[in-house]
C-alpha cells in the first residue's frame, strides 16, 4: 500500500451539500446571483453554520459559450436564475450502477482508512466530461460533524478492477495517484455509483438542483456551486450505467 500523500488541491467533486437554514439565507442567496441589492456577507456567515444552499426545481438551461444560465423554480414558485461560469463548480448527476467502475474511468471517492486500507462507499464517475480532467490527489478531508478522522478524499483514473487476494470477499481497484504502482482503494459492502458530468446537455427540466454559496468581497454572496440531480440514468453509451 502506498504511503498518503498530503497534497493540498481541493477535490472536484463534492459529496453532498448542506440544506438551507432558514427563508432569510434563501432570500439572501437569490438577490445576490439575481444581480439584486447585496445581502450583507456578515449575516451570511451568521447562517453558515447550518447551511448555504438553496434547493429548487430546474425549469431550463441555456448555454452560449462557456456560460451557462440556469433557470430554476423555488419552492414557493418563484422563477430565478443564475451565471455559471467557469470558477463555479457545475455537474450533472444520475444514478449509476456498480459496473461502471471499470478501466479507464476517472472517479471520485471520499475514502476511509482502517489497518492502513483504503475503503470506500460513495463513488462519483465522470461521464461525457468536457474540458481538462481535474488533477489526480490524496487529499485529507476537511473535519465535518459525523465524518471518520481517517477520512480522505482520492481522484485518480481506475487502472483495474480485481479480487482481493488476501480478502475475497472484497473488489479492489487499483487508481492512477499515489506512487508509481498506484492506490488500491477497497470496494465497500453496500457502496453506491454515482455519474456526474459537467455537461450541460445532459440536464433534464423537473431535476432537482442546489445551489450552494459563501461570502464574496464587498458584502456580495457569491456562487460557488450548482449541482443537477436527475432522476433517472444518462443515456446508454459506452461508459455509461446502462
Amino acid at each position: 500500500m502506498p504511503a498518503l500523500s498530503r497534497r493540498t488541491s481541493r477535490p472536484a467533486y463534492r459529496l453532498s451539500l448542506s440544506r438551507i437554514a432558514s427563508a432569510r439565507s434563501v432570500w439572501g442567496l437569490l438577490l445576490a446571483c439575481c444581480l439584486l441589492p447585496a445581502t450583507p456577507a456578515a449575516a451570511w456567515q451568521n447562517e453558515a453554520e447550518t447551511g448555504n444552499t438553496l434547493k429548487a426545481t430546474l425549469v431550463e438551461i441555456t448555454s452560449r459559450g462557456r456560460t451557462h444560465t440556469v433557470v430554476v423554480e423555488t419552492d414557493g414558485g418563484e422563477k430565478q436564475q443564475f451565471k455559471v461560469t467557469p470558477k463555479v463548480d457545475f455537474s450533472v448527476t444520475a444514478p449509476a450502477k456498480g459496473d461502471l467502475l471499470k478501466p479507464g474511468q476517472f472517479i471520485f471517492v471520499e475514502g476511509f482508512v482502517t489497518n492502513d486500507r483504503f475503503f470506500g462507499k460513495q463513488y462519483s464517475v465522470l461521464v461525457q466530461h468536457q474540458g481538462r480532467l481535474p488533477r489526480p490527489a490524496i487529499t485529507k478531508a476537511p473535519k465535518k460533524a459525523g465524518r471518520s478522522t481517517n477520512a480522505y478524499f482520492i481522484t485518480g483514473e481506475i487502472v483495474s478492477r480485481q479480487q482481493d487476494e488476501a480478502y475475497p470477499d472484497f473488489e479492489t481497484l487499483t487508481l492512477k495517484v499515489g506512487g508509481k504502482n498506484g492506490t488500491n482503494v477497497y470496494l465497500d459492502k453496500g457502496f453506491t455509483v454515482t455519474a456526474s458530468s459537467n455537461n450541460p446537455e445532459l440536464a433534464e427540466a423537473g431535476a432537482e438542483v442546489e445551489i450552494t454559496g459563501k461570502p464574496g468581497r464587498g458584502g456580495r454572496v457569491d456562487v460557488t456551486s450548482i449541482e443537477i440531480r436527475r432522476k433517472a440514468p444518462f443515456p446508454a453509451e459506452e461508459g455509461d450505467s446502462e
